[in-house]
């Protein structure tokens, strides 16, 4: 029996000819109607049939206690599907499932279904939320779906254990994990691979995690091109880096030399001019305004210019450079500074030195622009053969995982390429409302 009479036209032709599957099911689970729709080339049940060999609940009840619907793979395809009862009255209720594919909608599940590794995307309950043909082929018990489904029912119960621990330290910690994962589970794939899981944040905010896994036999074979890779990359970084700073030297004494010397000279001749008797006492008073502004040009364009060239640094070293940079910073701000610089500091490569004073100022700029601190902190120690450059702000904060997955910014990457140039490396803490802490470090022979 079907309920074909029961449904208008206007249903039939519209279920037939939407995007999504439909079906129409009484209280039992027992199919009355089905359509493909657009959606799939045949219906995948047909009137007369129990939803249960969609692999669902019993009952449409029972979906529909469901909060966000079910996933679950119709013909082959995963699908997200949503139960409606509608009340036909006597006492008679039939419930309208919609059923529609989860396809790659959106770029970047298009760019991650091209990659030549298995991907797979967690939520923090570990289940899985997307996951590409490469991952479904390799891990998956049979090839099947296994969007919607806990880790525990596609890895066997040790490897499920040992990846759920991995999610949740990543998660916790905000930070990636790499492990080496032994599979032998005879229901998928066996073999030696290194796995990297990375916590991100979903287009919908959902906190999830990020899963590549490789053989390691590949790895290995690929690992000279990769060093390459590694070796270019950071002679760009370099490359970029000197000429950043080369072409800061040359602003910053073009800064000094032509537009310093220009604004000296002008206020030297209004001061020669204000010795005339027959200047006004209009002109006279605008004169002396004049040059209150002048003096304050010139104290701009040699701050600026210092900040763009540091020549105290090669002129006095890294302590004392960093002592009056910090002095004109406290001089012109309302922050609460404290700086503590370790008297006993080794010889330090130049390198060491330049990074160490652009990698300060860098942080420090950076509180004064977005931190919106009341108090700053600028530590410079040397212990057990490490010297250490700590900024700490109580300022507002902000999530170190959401900046990384937009724009950094040109800051944040110098900063980072300049410690590791110099051999060296650098962390950044921060939590909304919690302030933020840069931290520089490098090993000292």
């Amino acid at each position: 029996m079907t309920c074909e009479p029961l449904l208008s036209p206007l249903f039939t032709t519209l279920a037939a000819t939407g995007d999504d599957g439909i079906l129409v099911c009484d209280g039992d689970g027992r199919v009355l109607f089905a359509s493909p729709g657009r959606a799939f080339a045949a219906a995948p049940v047909a009137a007369g049939d129990h939803i249960d060999r969609l692999g669902l609940p019993a009952t449409p009840a029972a979906i529909a206690l469901l909060d966000t619907g079910v996933l679950c793979p119709v013909a082959g395809q995963p699908c997200d599907i949503r139960v409606h009862a509608v009340d036909l009255g006597g006492g008679v209720r039939h419930h309208l499932l919609r059923l529609r594919p989860v396809v790659a909608d959106s770029d970047w599940q298009d760019w991650l279904e091209s990659l030549p590794v298995p991907v797979s995307l967690r939520d923090a309950e570990g289940c899985f939320v997307w996951a590409n043909q490469r991952f479904t082929r390799q891990f998956a018990p049979a090839g099947s779906c296994v969007v919607g489904k806990p880790v525990s029912d596609v890895l066997c119960p040790e490897d499920a254990q040992k990846t759920l621990e991995a999610d949740r330290y990543a998660l916790a910690m905000d930070q990636g994990v790499i492990f080496e994962y032994i599979c032998s589970d005879r229901f998928c794939a066996t073999g030696h691979y290194m796995v990297m899981q990375c916590p991100c944040t979903l287009p919908d905010g959902t906190r999830a995690v990020f899963s590549v896994a490789e053989e390691m036999e590949r790895l290995r074979t690929d690992m000279p091109s990769f060093q390459e890779t590694e070796i270019r990359y950071r002679r760009l970084a370099r490359h970029l880096l000197t000429y950043l700073d080369n072409h800061h030297a040359s602003l910053a004494r073009e800064l000094h030399d032509v537009l310093g010397q220009t604004l000296i000279g002008l206020k030297l001749a209004i001061h020669n001019r204000l010795g005339n008797r027959d200047l006004t006492q209009g002109l006279g008073e605008a004169m002396q305004y004049w040059m209150v502004l002048l003096d304050e040009c010139i104290d701009f364009v040699r701050n600026f210019s210092g900040s763009l060239h540091p020549r105290h640094l090669q002129e006095f070293g890294l302590k004392r450079a960093l002592r009056a940079w910090l002095q004109q910073i406290a001089n012109h701000s309302a922050l609460d500074m404290r700086v503590r610089i370790d008297e006993a500091l080794p010889a330090l490569t130049p390198e060491i030195k330049h990074a160490c004073l652009r990698i300060a100022q860098e942080a420090v700029t950076n509180c004064l622009r977005h931190a919106k601190a009341s108090r700053l902190e600028v530590t410079l120690e040397h212990n057990d053969g490490l010297m250490t450059l700590t900024v700490r702000d109580n300022g507002r904060g902000f999530c170190p995982q959401e900046s990384r997955e937009h724009d950094a910014g040109l800051g944040t990457i110098s900063m980072r390429e300049r410690a590791y140039l110099s051999g060296g490396k650098l962390n950044i803490a921060s939590a909304p409302g919690e302030g933020t802490t840069i931290t520089a470090i490098w090993p000292l022979a």
